[in-house]
């Protein structure tokens, strides 16, 4: 199995999605960086910071990248996000949405299961 693979797999299984750092209350640092910078700074960072993933992803996608320096690009993506719902006190309402596009892409797995590449 080669790197973007194992890359996949762990997308598949879990294990990219940042759970260990997203279960530490973080919000005091958030905070923090909200209060020293600004919202729109923070905004700003998250901003780049999703195009710095994207560029990422990209290579990935062209036979290139890092799985490293993707998994890097995607804790920016996780702590500058975590900021934005932190700035604009919308955690119940993003877990809302989360829930609802989640039960949605379980619904079109299931529609397309057996399907190739739908």
């Amino acid at each position: 199995m080669n790197q973007y693979d194992m890359l996949e797999t762990a997308f598949r299984n879990g294990f990219a999605f940042g759970r260990a750092s997203r279960t530490k209350d973080n919000q005091p640092t958030y905070a923090a960086a909200l209060e020293k910078f600004g919202g729109k700074m923070q905004a700003t960072v998250c901003v780049e910071e999703l195009s710095e993933l994207q560029k990422e992803l990209c290579k990935y996608i062209r036979g290139g990248g890092d799985p490293d320096h993707i998994a890097e690009e995607i804790a920016d993506v996780l702590i500058t996000v975590d900021q934005m719902v932190q700035l604009f006190d919308c955690a119940e309402a993003v877990a809302h949405w989360s829930d609802a596009k989640i039960a949605r892409l379980a619904q079109r797995c299931a529609e397309t299961e057996g399907k190739e590449n739908v």
